[in-house]
């Protein structure tokens, strides 16, 4: 199998324009020349390009509608999980709105490249940070009117399935769900 399976010609040159070159990257794989790689914070994201229905992934339209795919900024880093051991209200995970716990849901919210992130790393249900035995993995994500939202992920019969609903207060979580954050 390779490894850019799912990339097209065009993206692949374009990676190799961005390195420097057919020489370049010659070096690189040749080991003569090395490169080391950063996350760009800060960055407009465009995640209509990830984000649609397609083989493999399944996205209902309420992401786009609640928080929108594109012209966010992605921090490029990885949001870190904890699994929830008991029943949790989003309140209880998040903070009810005007309380400091709820403002830091928000300043620690996960933006949608790094979801990306995450379940490009696992896209074929390979172990990593994201449940994929059919659990959720929730994001706390700043929807367009600049509210909390939930995204949930989760992987069913080969398929990443990703929907997104406003905070509801009194929602339930059931344990052994993980909840992510920045």
């Amino acid at each position: 199998m390779f490894a850019s399976k799912n990339l097209t010609a065009g993206q692949l040159n374009a990676l190799v324009k961005k390195l420097g070159g057919e020489t370049v990257v010659l070096a690189i794989l040749g080991g003569v020349r090395r490169f080391t790689l950063e996350a760009c914070e800060d960055q407009p994201y465009n995640g209509s390009i990830f984000f649609r229905t397609r083989t493999g992934l399944y996205v209902k339209s309420s992401l786009d509608r609640y928080v929108g795919l594109d012209g966010h900024t992605t921090r490029g880093t990885q949001p870190k999980g904890r699994v929830i051991e008991r029943n949790s209200s989003e309140t209880e995970l998040f903070g009810k709105p005007g309380t400091d716990k709820h403002a830091a849901a928000l300043t620690n919210a996960v933006d949608l490249g790094q979801i990306e992130t995450m379940i490009k790393a696992q896209w074929n249900g390979q172990q990593g940070d994201l449940l994929t035995n059919c659990y959720a993995n929730i994001f706390p994500v700043v929807g367009k009117n600049g509210a909390l939202h939930v995204v949930n992920v989760y992987r069913d019969g080969g398929k990443w399935f990703v929907r997104c609903e406003p905070f509801q207060a009194d929602y339930v979580w059931h344990a052994s769900i993980q909840v992510f954050s920045n």
